[in-house]
């Protein structure tokens, strides 16, 4: 089975022809999945082609604040079926679906990882249309507290928008376990996801120090993939942690004192 989807320009406020199908290539036949959302994003296959998995919403093109849901289909059914919404119960709270994250499969196609990110900012200045253009203000203002100096935080604008938690749904369960959040922010994923577990880490601690030294720690994490439970493996950590072929070591480079 290959993919084949149909998405809707940009330029229009809602599509009549968005949609996602199935084609059978010896046969040439096709399958509707799903058609009418006005936006289709991050369609991923499982490993076997079993599953498929996207990001959809019907909101307008044009909507500033596009609310997302995910959505899973069977290949051999082909009906798409609602599996995580912003009012799911497992997923951070005051979250909302990613647009922007990567949709992945485990080998054993039991679990699905997407990305949570934090709900959209809403102020009330910005629906009054009695207020000009000129008359809006911008700021850009910065603390000599902040974690990252002000051309850090410029160059960094575009992907903390985009920025979201992982998490993760058991296909068998229905369970949804959040993995990420703002105190551990990343999760390591193997390109091929077989274990039940994986590494974590964050530098928020000693991202004040990326100011004069570029060799920051980090505190490294074992996560349960199952219950979402953090572990911590060492504070301060200097170089990248990579799990062991059978899972029983993990081993990084210090980069500092050049030892593994």
């Amino acid at each position: 089975m290959e993919i084949i989807s149909t998405m809707c320009r940009q330029k229009k406020t809602r599509s009549n022809n968005a949609g996602i199908y199935l084609l059978n290539l010896p046969t040439g036949l096709s399958k509707k999945v799903s058609e009418g959302f006005t936006s289709y994003l991050n369609v991923s296959f499982s490993p076997q082609s079993k599953y498929l998995a996207f990001v959809a919403t019907d909101d307008s093109l044009k909507a500033k604040k596009p609310v997302h849901s995910l959505y899973l289909s069977s290949t051999v059914s082909g009906v798409a079926e609602q599996i995580v919404s912003k009012n799911s119960i497992g997923i951070l709270q005051n979250g909302r679906i990613s647009g922007d994250a990567t949709l992945k499969f485990s080998e054993d196609e039991k679990r699905l990882f997407f990305g949570i990110a934090k709900d959209y900012a809403s102020f009330s200045y910005e629906e009054d249309t009695t207020i000009l253009d000129e008359e809006r203000v911008s700021l850009d203002i910065w603390g000599w507290q902040d974690a990252e100096i002000q051309p850090m935080q410029l160059v960094k604008k575009s992907e903390n928008e985009k920025k979201s938690f992982l998490a993760s749904y058991d296909l068998v369960t229905k369970k949804i376990t959040q993995l990420a959040d703002e105190n551990v922010e990343n999760i390591i994923l193997e390109p091929k996801i077989r274990r039940d577990f994986g590494l974590a880490w964050t530098d928020a601690p000693y991202r004040r120090n990326y100011s004069w030294d570029i060799q920051i720690g980090r505190d490294l994490y074992w996560v349960d993939f199952k219950t979402g439970i953090k572990t911590l493996i060492e504070k301060e950590a200097s170089g990248y942690p990579s799990i062991s072929p059978e899972g029983k070591y993990i081993v990084w480079y210090d980069e500092r004192d050049s030892a593994w």
